[in-house]
């Protein structure tokens, strides 16, 4: 696992934080793709994404330290504990709010950005197995099953790599989705 990436100028570049980054430019160009595909303004997938990337990791973090309100500490106010579905709520309804500001269907733009987001997720969950950032599944004597001697947070007992599961399964998701946008399902 590589936690830290490489480093520019003195400063560490993380895999997590480098997988967000890419999970968000990911996502802004395949919904910037689908728009202009259907002769919507492309340049409005960049707001959305952006915004909806911003909110839902602001939600994400809040939503985690309402979870665990009772056994907060100052480490938990740094860059990790996030709870995606607080995410996920607050993505949602930023781009609801902003499709509606900008005059987009709601209905045929939820078909063109279903794709993109799961493609995104899958790519943020590559860099949180490759950072070993604690999110394992439970030990394991499988073939593929990982330890993480040198990740965020360590084990050296194998475990189950559930942001690899989570990863294969999102970029399936989203080559589902993103077929049936192109040929016209919802």
């Amino acid at each position: 696992m590589r936690p830290v990436l490489f480093e520019m100028l003195g400063f560490p570049i993380n895999s997590y934080d480098a997988s967000k980054v890419a999970a968000a430019l990911l996502a802004c160009y395949l919904s910037a793709r689908e728009l202009r595909r259907l002769g919507w303004d492309p340049d409005r997938a960049w707001s959305l994404v952006v915004w909806a990337t911003v909110l839902g990791f602001v939600a994400g973090e809040l939503y985690y330290l309402a979870e665990h309100a009772g056994s907060l500490s100052p480490l938990s106010f740094g860059s990790s504990g996030f709870t995606w579905y607080g995410g996920l709520i607050a993505g949602a309804l930023t781009v609801v709010v902003l499709a509606r500001r900008c005059g987009m269907p709601l209905v045929p733009l939820a078909g063109i950005v279903a794709a993109p987001p799961s493609f995104a997720y899958g790519v943020g969950r590559t860099g949180c197995l490759l950072s070993g950032d604690g999110t394992y599944g439970t030990s394991a004597e499988l073939p593929w099953a990982m330890a993480f001697p040198n990740g965020t947070m360590p084990t050296t007992v194998p475990v189950h790599p559930t942001a690899l599961y989570e990863a294969v399964v999102a970029i399936a998701l989203g080559g589902c989705c993103g077929n049936c946008a192109a040929d016209g399902r919802r």
